[in-house]
């Protein structure tokens, strides 16, 4: 198994059909943007795609545009508020339910907050929803993750983890909060997820990585007319691309050759990139997942 360090990686597109035939994949976020271009072009694939959402309207309105266009496609919903401790662990059981192995999971679903939400559990909400939720759904799915023989786990993240600093102080945003700020942070903590578990994971089968496909035409920042989402939204109409691209990316990283056997990389659309320096800060990893740990009541998993 090889653990990510720079190296060039050609520009190659992804070629063949049925590229995930028998694979069982959990997709975050399926209602919108990037998660409903996956779930379409997964099962046009081959895959059994299990969906969650939080929305069941939305979810039902996807299940029949996705039957529509592929009849035979293999496809189940979980309905969920990853924002949530409690609901991420009742999803989990759904999932666990259904499946007793599970190829890949994605860590998709994730938000944009100019305001200061907190969650029931008190978190705040771009945290939870960002970070937080990914780490604990992918810690109690590790079991049947790692009952395939190449699991995967493939974290979304965003360019904004560039900018990202951890506030080891002000985690939650209480002392002060930016919508941008707590973004960046959020992705960048997910990078950091990405790197320590593919670390812990290094003497399994299980592969761990984190993809930035663009800046992508999305819902996200759509809540406000602040500064910070107004401009958001500027970039998405003039140079992000379109989900449906953006999904392909996500193919491509989970499918090419090149790919198969790295792990803990930073992939940003078709290759490798350097992630954020603070993320190869073996310490600050550790301290992250602790902090984790405590938060999401998982320290005796």
């Amino acid at each position: 198994m090889r653990i990510f360090h720079k190296h060039k990686i050609e520009n190659y597109g992804i070629k063949g059909k049925n590229l995930l035939t028998d694979k069982t994949i959990l997709i975050t976020g399926v209602t919108g943007g990037i998660g409903r271009a996956l779930i379409k072009l997964f099962v046009s694939h081959g895959a059994k795609v299990i969906g969650v959402a939080r929305n069941p309207e939305k979810i039902e309105k996807l299940r029949k545009e996705v039957i529509d266009l592929h009849p035979e496609a293999k496809m189940d919903f979980v309905r969920c508020e990853l924002s949530s401790i409690g609901e991420i662990k009742k999803c989990v059981t759904k999932i666990t339910e259904k499946i007793s192995c599970l190829d890949i999971l994605i860590n998709n679903a994730g938000g944009y907050f100019s305001k200061r939400y907190t969650t029931e559990d008190g978190y705040e909400l771009t945290f939870a929803l960002n970070y937080l939720s990914p780490f604990i759904l992918t810690n109690l799915l590790l079991p049947v993750i790692k009952k395939s023989k190449e699991g995967k786990i493939l974290n979304i993240t965003s360019i904004e983890e560039k900018h990202g600093k951890l506030r080891f102080n002000d985690l939650q945003g209480k002392k002060f909060y930016f919508g941008l700020r707590a973004y960046a942070q959020s992705k960048l903590a997910l990078v950091m997820f990405t790197r320590e578990l593919a670390e812990k994971l290094k003497n399994t089968t299980v592969k761990v990585n984190a993809i930035h496909p663009g800046i992508v035409k999305t819902n996200i920042a759509h809540e406000s007319l602040s500064i910070q989402s107004i401009a958001y939204r500027f970039l998405k109409y003039t140079i992000a691309i379109p989900p449906e691209r953006a999904a392909e990316y996500i193919l491509f990283a989970l499918t090419d050759k090149h790919f198969s056997e790295m792990t803990g990389a930073y992939i940003k659309k078709r290759k490798l990139a350097n992630p954020n320096p603070i993320s190869g800060d073996k310490s600050l990893r550790e301290k992250l997942w602790n902090i984790s740990l405590e938060l999401s009541k998982l320290r005796n998993k």
